[in-house]
């Protein structure tokens, strides 16, 4: 008799034996109790609930289309569908999900594949059969499904998906073989460069990098240049995943190449362009580099470029970038230097060393010759700098200070008008 009330006591507080419960509410509930009832059935995951998310779904996708796409509450149902159709699990989940995953599109199969995905090993083979699948979506989102879980036994079947009829296919199955960094694709992957479609070749040069294969490098560089691809796509990801891939490959062939894009009218390609001759440390892009301190808003790059390069030539010009009116560039100029073991000169480099470096106390320390600076630093885009600008300017107490702290009282927020006040405070007692 005890044991089967601890039984009953146990059923009840298994979440699985609520499942029909909430499916039941999930049909025919008001509306806010629908909408927890999926999220419900997603954090309990049994696969009873496959077929009534699907039904749902389906129901939702057409309000929605009656009403031309656009209602709130209607697009929150449909999130906590989805979400809980990809948090179904389970060895027992994936024949339906798979059939789900064959008769759907949209929506639903992508949330078929992420529960896919989420049940892991058990679920590769019956993925790498629908690669044979009739419709291209189907085998697309296939190779979705197994980049997200890894397994090896995908590999072979995803270089034969590298001659799928269809691209959108052979470009995804390019992307995953790069992420599974088998060395064994790279033979296939060069084949893939000469693919007539953009995004196979752009996905097979990026995987050679993934796997590191140098003969990625040409491809890469082609791309910096813009020779491999149409306008649409210059300027876009690729090209500035390329210019980054070339920097950690420390490819000294595109040295000339990256200093040119330099001076490219994009300014992520600009900015990238430097962070990747800095990863190279080729000397010859040091006087490019040296040009490029002063430019926004690659001038930070370029600061931290010549200090990972080490060129005892960017000294002078890292000591006079302590000056600029970007704090982002003052602060990578201070840095190179101490990388490049480069010593401010007098007391006035000293003060904007110190300046760049934030280093509040020991400005203050060198009175009268830190106000131009700390005046200086009241207009700065950051607060907080401007705050403590204003502590300084407080503590050593200089009268020209007092008209800039003035217009830095008018400014908001709070703190910074506290700040300036407290610092006129502490001059006029100086003073007196």
């Amino acid at each position: 008799m005890g044991k089967s009330k601890d039984n009953s006591a146990k059923r009840k507080n298994d979440p699985s034996e609520k499942v029909e419960e909430l499916i039941k509410v999930l049909r025919e509930g008001k509306f806010e109790l629908r909408v927890k009832a999926a999220k419900n059935l997603g954090e309990i995951g049994d696969p009873r609930a496959i077929d009534p998310l699907v039904k749902t779904m389906k129901e939702v996708e057409e309000n929605l289309e009656l009403v031309g796409g656009f209602d709130d509450d209607l697009e929150r149902f449909l999130n906590s569908l989805r979400w809980a159709l990809s948090h179904i699990r389970g060895p027992k989940a994936i024949a339906p999900l798979i059939k789900v995953f064959k008769t759907t599109d949209g929506n639903i199969q992508v949330a078929a594949s992420d529960a896919l995905a989420r049940i892991g090993k058990p679920a590769v083979e019956p993925l790498i059969k629908l690669l044979n699948h009739k419709e291209f979506y189907v085998r697309w989102q296939a190779v979705r499904a197994l980049q997200n879980i890894g397994d090896k036994r995908a590999f072979e079947p995803l270089l034969k998906a590298l001659n799928d009829e269809n691209g959108e296919v052979r470009w995804k199955a390019a992307e995953t073989l790069g992420k599974m960094r088998d060395k064994k694709a790279a033979d296939h992957l060069i084949k893939a460069l000469e693919d007539e479609d953009e995004r196979v070749r752009m996905n097979a040069m990026m995987a050679l990098f993934e796997i590191g294969d140098t003969r990625a490098v040409e491809p890469l560089i082609r791309m910096v240049k813009g020779e491999l691809v149409s306008p649409l796509w210059h300027d876009g990801y690729f090209h500035h995943e390329a210019i980054e891939a070339l920097g950690k490959m420390r490819a000294k062939k595109a040295v000339e190449p990256l200093i040119q894009a330099l001076d490219d009218s994009e300014t992520n390609v600009r900015t990238r362009a430097a962070e990747a001759l800095g990863m190279i440390k080729d000397p010859r892009a040091v006087e490019p580099l040296i040009e490029h301190l002063s430019k926004w808003p690659e001038g930070s790059d370029a600061a931290w470029a010549l200090g990972e390069i080490g060129d005892e030539r960017a000294v002078e010009h890292l000591t006079q970038a302590l000056k600029d009116d970007s704090a982002p560039v003052r602060r990578q100029s201070a840095e190179a230097l101490d990388k490049l073991g480069g010593k401010p000169g007098d007391d006035t480099e000293k003060v904007h060393y110190l300046f760049a470096k934030k280093q509040w106390d020991e400005l203050v320390r060198f009175g009268k010759l830190a106000v131009e600076p700390l005046i200086k630093a009241l207009k700065d885009r950051d607060d907080k700098v401007v705050e403590k600008a204003a502590w300084a300017l407080g503590e050593i107490g200089d009268e020209r200070a007092v008209g800039p702290l003035r217009q830095t009282c008018k400014r908001s927020p709070m703190n910074i008008k506290t700040a300036a006040r407290v610092a006129l405070e502490k001059i006029e007692k100086k003073k007196n």
